[in-house]
């Protein structure tokens, strides 16, 4: 009995040394935010660069902030500053505007170097999503990351009042509802709670 188990021990043994090695992975997340102030992303990030993936994050930058740095295995890639001093829903705006122009380009001219496998883009907003547009094209796995329902976002931002001017009122429908507008590009949505989460309900399956 004792040989028999060890002939299964060593078999397994050699099965397990000649079994091809798990494929290693192209992450990029795409995140409105200072990386290594986000937990969640970075959690997200280190996780996989701790498995053996190549993990980029494309992000905002500080002022003292080298544009590529490599952070735990993960390069972060620094696009935009941003100083946090938004008092108007135009220069809000404006600037996810410009965020999501700049990622777009940067991500597009990444992937066709590296080939990302998956996009993880993390909100807000929702429409930022719309910079794998390229990746999801080729063939890439987007992920949409639901941090915040970005309406109610918004209006405590920024403050609710009869009369929204035009650049109040292009922030709140440009993400609303979520499923019409996103999720057709990204097909797998995940939230930071099972409430966030529930929104992927009511989207067009894909």
């Amino acid at each position: 009995m004792t040989q028999v188990s060890d002939i299964r021990d060593r078999s397994g043994e050699r099965a397990a040394a000649t079994a091809p090695p798990a494929r290693r992975l192209r992450v990029c997340h795409v995140a409105y935010t200072f990386y290594e102030a986000d937990n969640r992303v970075i959690r997200y990030a280190k996780e996989m660069a701790g498995r053996g993936h190549s993990v980029d994050v494309i992000a905002l930058r500080r002022p003292d902030q080298p544009m590529i740095e490599t952070v735990d295995g993960v390069r972060a890639i620094r696009i935009q500053r941003r100083s946090i001093t938004e008092s108007t829903a135009t220069v809000y705006l404006a600037k996810l505007v410009w965020f999501l122009t700049k990622a777009f380009t940067v991500l597009t001219c990444l992937h066709v170097k590296r080939r990302y496998d998956v996009v993880h883009v993390h909100n807000v907003p929702d429409f930022l999503v719309f910079a794998a547009l390229v990746p999801k094209l080729t063939g890439a796995r987007i992920i949409l990351d639901i941090h915040d329902i970005v309406p109610e976002l918004y209006k405590g931002k920024f403050g609710i009042t009869e009369r929204w001017g035009p650049s109040r009122r292009c922030l709140a429908s440009s993400e609303r509802p979520v499923p019409s507008r996103t999720t057709s590009l990204s097909p797998t949505i995940c939230g930071a709670t099972p409430c966030f989460a529930d929104r992927r309900s009511a989207a067009p399956r894909s």
